[in-house]
């Protein structure tokens, strides 16, 4: 009888290893808006994040991660494409050369490529930026879920934000205002719509209201996902799950309930060391939109005050709280429903922001705080490490499909990130690559730029814009930045020329050009 139970137990033991070697691991995508590393887990103890602290405890934390352009909708193309953003040709929102799938309707998306390989794939909140499709946010393609859990309603008497506003006062200005704009025709004519906003009142910079997390957008998102993830628990061996969520914070407005805002004491927020541009750089390089400006309480130029300072820190920083909070319920549902056991979990930033260095509250530069963003990956069978190697938000995609053991698909500009989780030392790249167009007097610029181990190179070339193509370099670059991040972290200086880093410019002006030698070669051509 004892020979007969120890078999079967054996045998039980032998049939649950087998299920587990073979069992699809599922995914749990989540991306975060306008985030940089203001986190406790990358050093900076001033911000209360105790989730995403935890999560980056139990995966890998990359401390040099960089975006391939400073823009919502192009990063998160490129991010789901695992394409540059120069492969694509796609570096905005809105206009027909920006639409991905009528570029390129073949082209195979992430969690596309996870419904090939026999996922259900789901989403909430903002993956994608809406304008880079004519289907809205949803990309169509990406998605196949058909039994979503519906989302809740907002809480009474609160209703639904508008605007993004619970303020009472706010959101009945906001209405009347983007009324007048939206009759006016003024949608995307951001320097005549900004002015209507602001004298308005419709757009105050921050807003703290003592209301429940999901009387806003980023709380009610959170709650689908713990509904979507409990809903999946029962079935995620047959129908392993790719679950996409995107939060909106910590994006200008800084809006967030008050007990986020309780978190801090805003007499001692820092202010920015250095609120200028870097000495000696073409006015091509300048930033001429300050995101922040176009917020009422802000001032529209000049100097912003350490004081304005210090409350955009705060809302800021109660932002990221508040998403942090967020987080932490979708890992506890994790954890409670055992599906821990079996997904990976990858979080990121689409970008840097600029939180008052060189004036800037914004991103849309080549700076090393618009660039550089959080990315924290997850999987059961690794152990927890953090690494300084340089990777790039292109490598997303492959790894994903890599620690799903799914086959990576050859036509990717990225690598995957696994063997760095294995051995954090690992060095995948020589630098790492980002870009931004610019223009100045009617005339188009592209700035390229590549940040190595130390230095950050910044190219700028005349460029042609193709409607087909995106830019097309039409001649040599006209100016160039340089910047010793031992020497000068906050940036103050551009360093091209000078003769004692005339061998690290010949170097770094030699890589940036092998790098466009390949996004020229690889250019999708319109159909793939």
């Amino acid at each position: 009888m004892k020979s007969t139970i120890s078999k079967l137990l054996v045998l039980t033991l032998f049939i649950g290893l087998f299920h587990n070697s073979f069992a699809k691991k599922n995914v749990l995508f989540i991306a975060i808006d306008d985030l940089k590393p203001l986190l406790n887990c990358y050093g900076y103890d001033i911000a209360k994040t105790p989730n995403i602290d935890k999560l980056a405890s139990q995966g890998t934390l990359f401390i040099n991660a960089y975006c391939q352009q400073a823009l919502c909708g192009p990063s998160r193309l490129s991010i789901m494409t695992g394409r540059y953003p120069d492969v694509l040709g796609i570096y905005g929102m809105g206009g027909a050369q920006t639409k991905l799938r009528k570029r390129y309707p073949d082209i195979v998306t992430l969690p596309q490529y996870f419904i090939q390989n026999g996922y259900k794939t789901a989403y909430r909140g903002k993956l994608y930026d809406s304008r880079n499709f004519d289907d809205g946010n949803t990309d169509k393609a990406s998605w196949n879920d058909t039994e979503l859990v519906k989302p809740m309603p907002y809480p009474k008497p609160w209703g639904k934000p508008e605007g993004g506003y619970q303020d009472p006062d706010t959101k009945k200005n906001s209405k009347q205002a983007w009324d007048l704009v939206r009759k006016q025709g003024l949608t995307n004519n951001r320097p005549k719509r900004n002015p209507i906003l602001k004298s308005h009142k419709a757009r105050p910079v921050v807003e703290c209201m003592d209301v429940p997390d999901n009387a806003y957008n980023d709380g009610r998102t959170a709650l689908w996902g713990v509904q979507q993830l409990k809903a999946n628990a029962a079935k995620a061996d047959s129908d392993p799950f790719f679950l996409a969520i995107g939060f909106s914070k910590p994006h200008l407005p800084f809006v967030a309930p008050k007990k986020y805002w309780d978190m801090y004491n805003r007499e001692s927020m820092p202010v920015p060391s250095y609120k200028y541009d870097p000495k000696n750089i073409s006015s091509i390089s300048h930033n001429d939109y300050v995101e922040g400006r176009v917020y009422y309480g802000v001032p529209g130029e000049g100097d912003i005050s350490d004081e304005k300072h210090q409350e955009l820190m705060h809302g800021y920083l109660a932002c990221v709280s508040y998403i942090d909070a967020q987080i932490g319920m979708l890992l506890s549902t994790l954890k409670e429903t055992g599906l821990d056991k079996n997904t990976i979990v990858i979080m990121w930033g689409d970008h840097g922001f600029h939180t008052g260095d060189h004036g800037i509250w914004g991103k849309h530069s080549n700076w090393e705080q618009s660039v550089r963003a959080p990315l924290i990956i997850s999987s059961p069978e690794l152990k927890s490490n953090v690494s300084h190697s340089l990777v790039e938000f292109v490598d997303i995609y492959p790894t994903t499909c890599d620690l799903a053991g799914l086959d990576i698909p050859s036509a990717l500009d990225g690598k995957s990130l696994a063997p760095v989780m294995k051995n954090p030392a690992t060095q995948l790249r020589e630098y790492a690559a980002s870009l931004y167009p610019r223009a100045k007097e009617e005339k188009p610029y592209m700035g390229f730029t590549i940040r190595d181990e130390r230095y950050r190179y910044i190219a700028w070339y005349p460029v042609k814009n193709e409607s087909e193509v995106g830019y097309e370099i039409i001649a040599e670059p006209i100016a160039y930045e340089l910047y010793d991040y031992e020497a000068d972290y906050n940036e103050t200086e551009n360093l091209s020329g000078k003769s004692e880093y005339k061998d690290v410019e010949k170097k770094m002006h030699q890589l940036i050009k092998e790098h466009i030698d390949y996004t020229q070669n690889n250019k999708l051509s319109k159909g793939k």
